[in-house]
This record gives structure tokens, sequence and C-alpha cells, in this order.
């Protein structure tokens, strides 16, 4: 009975709280001609009911359950809403930097290197200078060129390669090299650049051969400037090709070649000297193996000179002196020496002419002298070499005398008065008339060495002064009144 009662109450108190969720509008229900439904939340959520009816009513599917004989049904408690669970948003993910792709390195040519030659041959103790040559460049620029890395041996107790200390390649990307023959043997050579390219040469080194002796023909020569002196070189124990150069310390003074004309000694390699200016060099010729042969040469320019050093001469006066030229040394082949010029050192004081009558001689020059003013004067003349020569003239002061014939002129305007004039010394002279709108003077006649014959002509009434001037500045005046 307890049990009815409690359960009487609890369907008592479910269906007041339906009632009031249905007077909230918390559930609301779906109606049609038979039944309820379904139950619909106040959140929009449906409960569908669906009544099963055979008469009684026993049960009902889904959540309401009715029992028989029990009037009051048991509505159980609506499912919940379930709690949406929150969605957790999905991170960006940070895009990876992409690492960009490494180029393709640019395909360079690459350079080929080589030795001058492929092999070399030498004796022990003698060097090599040659070269290194880079090739295929053409695509490759100059900044880019590789630079020399090593030398190198394949045995260094027989020969080595080195950078030439004195001398520089004259050809982009190229070197210089000097190779060291050292003892017997066939060792290879390398020179390595930079980017891996390689040169090389084999060597075939050979003992070297003793030399006894070698010397020039002469200890000196001497020669006149544009001569040739064809010699010889005297060698022992050495074949004529072992002799690799020839060399003059000064080409400007003489140069040394090898000789076409056959020596006349046998062992004798002939050699051609050739004179250029005046001084004094030294020959050397130099063998494989290190022999040396030394020599000197002096080339001269010839000579010139004067039959006497000093003249003497009285102003007015004139004379003739002579200038020979000629060789110093006999050459081989003939050099002509002349006399090309003489020159004055004031042509004022001292003038040269060549004389009407000249001297015939192959090597000599004679000059007329005038000496015009006291004082001392040099002459220098030269060969057609450069040689030179002087000579030195001393020129004595005259006894200055100027002398007119009338002492003085009086005319009347219109008349013609002649006048002579004598004077020493006997030196070129001029004359002027310090006012020419009142005479005026003409020369007649021909000027002799001391005398002189003027025309005066009387142009108006007036006075004036006729001055004659001798070349060494002495002078004198003659009046000429014109009435």
């Amino acid at each position: 009975m307890k049990n009815i009662i409690i359960s009487i109450a609890i369907g008592v108190a479910l269906l007041v709280i339906g009632w009031l969720l249905i007077e909230l509008g918390v559930i609301k229900f779906k109606t049609n001609d038979k039944f309820n439904d379904g139950i619909i939340l106040d959140d929009n959520t449906s409960l569908e009911v669906t009544p099963i009816y055979d008469g009684d009513i026993t049960t009902v599917t889904n959540e309401t359950e009715y029992v028989e004989g029990n009037e009051t049904p048991t509505i159980p408690a609506p499912t919940p809403t379930p709690t949406p669970t929150p969605v957790t948003p999905t991170p960006t993910p940070t895009p990876t930097p992409t690492t960009p792709a490494t180029p393709t390195p640019e395909n360079k040519p690459k350079i080929t290197v080589a030795f001058e030659e492929s092999s070399y041959s030498c004796n022990a103790g003698e060097e090599i200078t040659t070269n290194v040559y880079v090739t295929n460049i053409t695509d490759v620029k100059s900044s880019e060129l590789p630079g020399v890395k090593s030398y190198s041996s394949s045995d260094k107790n027989l020969a080595t390669v080195e950078k030439h200390p004195n001398l520089t390649a004259k050809c982009l990307g190229c070197v210089t090299v000097l190779i060291k023959c050292k003892k017997a043997g066939n060792p290879t050579l390398t020179v390595t650049y930079t980017d891996g390219s390689k040169a090389k040469a084999n060597v075939t080194v050979a003992e070297s051969k003793p030399v006894a002796h070698i010397q020039f023909g002469s200890p000196g020569y001497a020669c006149t400037k544009g001569a040739k002196i064809t010699t010889s070189i005297t060698m022992e124990s050495l074949v004529e090709d072992s002799i690799v150069s020839y060399t003059s310390e000064n080409t400007k003074v003489a140069t040394v070649t090898k000789s076409s004309a056959q020596p006349k000694c046998p062992g004798c390699v002939g050699i051609d000297i050739n004179c250029i200016g005046t001084g004094t060099t030294n020959l050397v010729a130099q063998t494989a193996n290190g022999g040396t042969a030394t020599s000197a040469v002096t080339v001269n320019n010839g000579k010139v000179w004067f039959e006497k050093s000093t003249f003497t001469c009285t102003e007015g006066d004139t004379f003739e002196f002579l200038v020979r030229a000629g060789r110093v040394t006999e050459d081989q082949d003939y050099v002509p020496v002349m006399v090309s010029e003489v020159t004055s050192s004031n042509t004022k004081g001292l003038s040269m002419r060549k004389p009407t009558m000249v001297t015939e001689c192959i090597d000599c020059t004679n000059y007329a002298v005038t000496c015009r003013k006291a004082g001392s004067y040099t002459l220098t003349a030269k060969n057609n070499l450069g040689a030179t020569a002087t000579a030195t003239v001393q020129v004595n002061a005259a006894s200055n005398s100027i002398t007119f014939s009338p002492s003085s002129i009086s005319c009347s305007a219109g008349k013609i008065v002649s006048v002579v004039i004598k004077y020493n010394p006997k030196l070129e002279s001029v004359y002027t008339i310090t006012d020419p709108t009142i005479a005026k003077a003409v020369q007649s006649g021909i000027q002799m060495n001391d005398s002189l014959s003027l025309d005066i002509s009387c142009l108006k009434k007036g006075t004036t002064t006729l001055k004659y001037t001798l070349l060494n500045g002495y002078e004198k005046s003659l009046n000429i009144t014109v009435k």
C-alpha cells in the first residue's frame, strides 16, 4: 500500500512538472486525429512518440511507459540536449620556407696549358729559358684566368723548373720559366695552375762537356765608326753548336754576330763585329755549358785636324788655311773620312769662305778667312763621322783712317759733285747722309779694296753730313752745303 501511495505521488509530481513545462513552453505536443505523436522541446528538439494501440494500453514504445491499471503515465526525464563539443580550430600550418634551388654552375671552358716545347735537351750545369703558354681562352675573362700554383719535378736532383727571376712573359696567362739542368737523367717537369690544369715537359739531361779554352781572336779591337771587323773565337774540346749567345754590353757602340764567312782556323767560329758609335764596350760569347770569352772593342769616328793650331792676322787681312781628315785605325773595310764643315765662333769678327782655287787632295779642304774685327776667335772643323778639331785665330786692330777728297762740298741746288773716300783697314763699310732731302749720295764705279767713289747730288738749299763707317766701328764725316 505504501508503495502504491509513493507511486501515485511521484506520478502526480511528474504531471505537475510536465504541466509547468508545457505552460512555460518548454515542452510542446504535436497532435493528430488519433494521438499525440511527439514532443517538441523549447530548443526545437523534438521527441517522437509512436503509439501502439491494441485496446488496452500496456506499453508505449520510445521513452513513455504506461502500466496497465495505472492511469498516470510515467514520463521519463527528457534526454538532455547534448552539449556540443567545442571544435578546436586546426592551426594553419606555418609554411616551410622553400630553399631556392642551387643554380647549376656555368660550364666554363677549361684552359689548356703547355710548355713551349714538349721536350728539352741540355747538359748538366746548363739553364734553359722557355715559356708555358695558355690556350683555349677565347671565352674566359682575363680576370678569371688561373695563375700558377706550383712548379715541380719528378726528380729535383736531375732538373728543376721555376719562374724566371728576371723575365716576364708578354702573353695573357703565360709564364716564363727557367729550367735548371743538374745531373744526367730524364726527369719530367710540371707546372700546375690553380684550376688544376697542368703543363708537362720531358727533359733529357746529359753530362756536361768540359771546355778547355775559349777566347776571341784578339783581346781587344779598334775600328772606325761604320766599319766591320770579321774575326773568330777559338775553342778547344767544343763543337761550334755549343756557342749559344753573342752579346755586347753596349749595343750603341758595337754588336757581335756569327759571321757568314768561314773562319780560317780549325775549331774556330767566325764572328762579325759591327762598329756603330764612338766609345768602348765588351763583347761576350757564351757556351751552353757556361764557358765564356770576352773582348773589348773601341770605336772611333776618325779624325780631323788643322794644318796649324793658331793663326794671327790684322783687321782687314785675308788668309787661307788647310783642314785634313782621316782614319785613326786601318779597318778591314774602307770607311771614307772627309772634312764636312768649318765654322767660326763669331762671323762678324772672323768670316770664312771657300777660295776660288781649291787645293786638290782627297782628305783635305782649304778655306779663306777675312779678319774683320780685333779679337780672339775659334775655328771648328768636323768630319763626316762626327770627329772635331779646333784652331785659334787672333785678330789684331789696324790703324784706322778715313780721308775724303775733297774734304768738304759746297754746291748749288741741281749740281752733282764727286767725292773719293779712302779708308783703312780694308773692310766692308757703309755710308749715310743725315738729311737726304738736301743731298743724295750714289756709288759711282767699282769699290776698290781700300777706296770708294760717290756722286753727291745737291737737291735744295741747306746743310747736311755724309757719314762713312768701317765694319770695326771707326767713322768720319763730310760736311755738305747746298746754296
